[in-house]
């Protein structure tokens, strides 16, 4: 049987049981509604969504339900969206009606068991739907705001038996550990909690050097935060190697340690014992913001301290150091290296982990990351500049040498004959077809909704404006398929012209903008890698006299100048400078 109805169950808190009994519930209160509607329980589509989720805050994961609303638009036979209440469809008011607009757009009717609109579009629906909508968004800030009141408060107040502050969530550094402590008991009995953050005794036994070396997480924290950094002055990628050796578990997510990871340690307060709460937003999923300073909770002693206050600016100052130039990191400047976001073709010889830019520098991003213990070789750092200068005077030598060309256009010759394919940009009409396809169902879902006489006013408008969109798309759609239904011209391949394209070629590299000359070079390369067992960079060419025609890999009739002796190995030599290229 058809699904006409995707009907939507979501929870926002709660433990296991508490989810559980209210998406039973939920369900039991669609189902009804459902069968006043005259649908059949063989003909929902549900959506249960087993996680609390919020449906207000901006950085919750909304993927699932914009997936759900997609999948529901995209379906011709889905008629009705339901939910429980606009609290479980959104409370969110911006994206609420967002939402609406979608689904109604597409035909779909939007139905709630708690504050049913039946008529958005009478009076009485426009301002029950709005107010509805209003009233959800302004509980959810409400429970925010009172939400972090309390947290506030919560963040300034101290355990009685320790004097360490209340946390309210986050992670404890690996030389800390929370600890629960009970305060007192709610009106059911149940046993309520606040958690402090404590030095962390638990023992870690690490070998070393054929030695056992057994301390406490926090005496590991005091040996590195002191004795290697401060005392040793050694440096972050030294430390690193250090921990991922004896596999001392420092960060949260990942087995290995990297130098980001213990730079944000270093930098963080409580490293001296300071709590700083409130101090930055979340204003998407990610994304953060800094608060005005006169918003920070900020409590000293609000926690062991590790170092003291003088360690803590000393170990600030050894960072600052030991930072590179500016003009010499990826992160501080513009990069313009041209050897970028290639992994399938700029990898290391050892691990095959992909080559990253790092400062003037290509590098192993597994070494970069965990130095010895991601790559398992020693590190090898290759100058960029040096080595897209020698990638482009090696391609400009080969396109533009007699040789390489009167090889290609032999090769050419032997396996395609004379004839070029003047219209290989032509895109695969299957896709044109489907898009086209998808396009007149949205052109007659529209075409329906007006029909219908349920939309009025600025609705209609909106609805007529994305009509006329929409039959602009299917007009172009409809001559681009036409056009690829001509027949395909075609040009007599001469060594004179294939010459042409050579010289075409060159003046890219050295006239282009850095965007061209970056998709170019990676056209012409079928790989560079970089071995650091061997110290060498490795380059094989991959020169295509039609590099026109490479946008479309699918469609590209790639030729190697198989011939021509195009593997390349550059050496480094002392300092892991290079100093040779042979081609």
């Amino acid at each position: 049987m058809k699904k006409i109805a995707i009907a939507q169950c979501r929870v926002s808190k709660g433990d296991k049981a508490e989810i559980e009994n209210s998406l039973r519930s939920q369900q039991s209160e669609i189902l009804v509604l459902a069968e006043k509607l005259g649908i059949k329980e063989e003909q929902i589509d549900w959506f249960i969504e087993e996680e609390a989720r919020s449906s207000y805050q901006e950085r919750a994961n909304w993927n699932p339900f914009e997936d759900k609303i997609d999948e529901a638009c995209n379906n011709p036979n889905i008629c009705y969206f339901l939910a429980y209440s606009q609290e479980r469809f959104c409370r969110n008011s911006r994206r609420s009606k967002l939402y609406k607009d979608k689904l109604r757009s597409n035909g779909i009717e939007i139905r709630f068991v708690s504050g049913d609109v039946e008529d958005p579009n009478s009076d009485g629906g426009y301002w029950q739907e709005g107010i509805q909508e209003l009233v959800a968004e302004g509980y959810s800030r409400k429970v925010s705001s009172d939400t972090l009141r309390g947290c506030k408060q919560t963040a300034r107040t101290r355990d009685p038996e320790t004097g360490y502050v209340y946390k309210n969530g986050g992670t404890a550094p690996f030389w800390l550990i929370p600890v629960k402590k009970v305060i007192g008991t709610n009106q059911y009995g149940k046993a309520i909690t606040k958690t402090i953050w404590d030095k962390n005794k638990n023992i870690y036994t690490a070998k070393y050097n054929g030695q056992e070396i057994s301390k406490t997480m926090w005496d590991w924290g005091k040996y590195i935060f002191l004795e290697l950094r401060l005392n040793q002055a050694k440096s972050l990628d030294e430390i690193v190697d250090f921990i991922n050796k004896i596999g001392l578990p420092v960060s949260r997510n990942c087995a290995f340690a990297r130098a980001n990871t213990l730079s944000s340690q270093l930098t963080n307060e409580c490293l001296y014992g300071v709590s700083i709460y409130n101090k930055r937003s979340f204003k998407g999923k990610t994304k953060s913001v800094l608060n005005p300073e006169k918003e920070w909770i900020i409590e000293e002693n609000a926690m062991p301290a590790l170092v003291t206050k003088e360690q803590f600016d000393l170990l600030q100052e050894i960072s600052k150091k030991k930072a590179r130039k500016i003009g010499n990191t990826s992160a501080n400047t513009t990069n313009n290296k041209l050897l970028v976001n290639i992994p399938d073709k700029f990898y290391c010889a050892n691990c095959r982990a992909k080559i990253i830019s790092s400062g003037k520098h290509y590098v192993c991003s597994n070494y970069n990351s965990y130095g010895r213990k991601g790559c398992g070789a020693s590190s090898f750092y290759v100058n960029s500049e040096w080595l897209d200068s020698k990638l482009e005077k090696e391609i400009i030598k080969l396109i533009l040498n007699e040789k390489t060309t009167q090889a290609l256009y032999d090769q050419y010759i032997n396996k395609y004959g004379k004839k070029v394919d003047m219209d290989n940009n032509k895109v695969d009409i299957s896709d044109l077809q489907k898009d086209l396809k998808k396009k007149k169902q949205e052109e007659a879902n529209l075409l329906n909704v007006i029909a219908s006489g349920n939309i009025m006013d600025a609705a209609l408008n909106s609805i007529t404006s994305k009509l006329n969109t929409i039959s602009e798309e299917i007009k172009t759609l409809e001559a681009q398929i036409d056009n690829n239904n001509k027949p395909s011209r075609y040009k007599i391949l001469t060594y004179d012209y294939l010459k042409q394209l050579c010289h075409e070629g060159s003046k890219l590299l050295t006239h282009s903008s850095l965007a061209e000359k970056r998709a170019f070079i990676e056209k012409c390369i079928e790989s560079v890698t970089l071995d650091p067992v061997r110290k060498s960079v490795n380059v094989k060419f991959n020169i295509n006299p039609f590099w026109t025609s490479l946008e479309k890999p699918k469609k590209t009739k790639k030729l190697e100048a198989s011939k021509l002796e195009t593997s390349s190995e550059m050496v480094a030599g002392a300092g892991f400078e290079p100093t040779t290229f042979g081609l």
